[in-house]
């Protein structure tokens, strides 16, 4: 997270001084998520399929 506002201050910026159309950015985030529902740590549930 410590680097995602600096990541976001530049692409705005960036964007200023071009003076192109504003970028879409979404922001997806979950809540109560855990290890075990993301497929690539071994202690996820055997259903779980995630890229």
């Amino acid at each position: 997270m410590k680097t995602l506002i600096p990541s976001l201050l530049v692409l705005s910026s960036l964007h200023t001084a071009t003076g192109r159309e504003k970028p879409n950015i979404l922001f997806i985030y979950s809540d109560d998520q855990s290890a075990r529902t993301v497929s690539c740590y071994q202690e996820a549930y055997p259903w779980v399929k995630t890229p």
